[in-house]
């Protein structure tokens, strides 16, 4: 099967505003990181991503919480996040997989125009966005994002 699947997926330049990540980029931040975890920076960027708060609940962020706290993952993260990314989108045009493009109409990381160039540049793609839905729709609306996979899938 030659298949693929972006959700809210990165992959064009862009000028973010969002502070969390510009934060990831201050040297300082990116040394400390890694050696403490906060509550308080897991819940603000829940709520950065989540576009629904009543959705956001003690038990996500506890999950959140003892996740940023494996070994790794905090470098992982940070690293990620301050890296400096330079795109190709010219080779975007070489992928023949039929790609289904999920995008939360309110996402705050990633502007959901991306999903439209996405959906330009990947000739065999379908775009569906979801209009009450943040960064990570496969979380807020599980339901309904399992089943537009799972028909894409079949």
């Amino acid at each position: 099967m030659d298949k693929l699947i972006l959700v809210d997926s990165i992959g064009f330049p862009m000028d973010t505003k969002v502070s969390t990540l510009h934060l990831a980029k201050n040297p300082l931040i990116k040394y400390l990181y890694p050696y403490f975890s906060s509550r308080y920076l897991i819940t603000r960027s829940l709520h950065q991503v989540y576009h629904q708060d009543h959705k956001i609940s003690e038990e996500l962020i506890d999950r959140y919480y003892d996740l940023s706290l494996r070994p790794g993952n905090r470098s992982a993260l940070i690293d990620q996040m301050s890296r400096t990314q330079r795109y190709d989108t010219s080779s975007y045009s070489g992928i023949k997989a039929e790609t289904l493009i999920l995008w939360g109409r309110q996402d705050l990381w990633i502007p959901m125009e991306h999903g439209y160039l996405f959906q330009k540049a990947l000739k065999k793609s379908r775009l569906i966005i979801y209009p009450d839905a943040g960064h990570a729709p496969m979380e807020e609306i599980p339901e309904q994002s399992a089943k537009d996979v799972l028909d894409f899938l079949k």
